[in-house]
């Protein structure tokens, strides 16, 4: 059943990869960085279309027609 004392598990799965509820610290961190990606690419957006003045009005008069979401 056990060999060299680890429970056996599905072929390809490691026991460190099973589905276990995070902490609410693994939880907080996780979004931390998903909201810095973000930021980085908002960050990135903005710095693009204000480089670019006549490509920034297109974009902000079709953002108000909503044909930009």
């Amino acid at each position: 059943m056990f060999e060299s004392g680890e429970a056996s598990s599905p072929p390809g799965q490691s026991l460190t990869s099973l589905n276990v509820t995070p902490t609410m610290t693994e939880r907080l961190q996780r979004e931390r960085e998903q909201l810095r990606s973000k930021l980085a690419e908002v960050e990135a957006a903005l710095s693009t279309i204000e480089a670019h003045p006549e490509v920034q009005q297109v974009i902000d008069a079709l953002a108000k027609l909503h044909w930009l979401r």
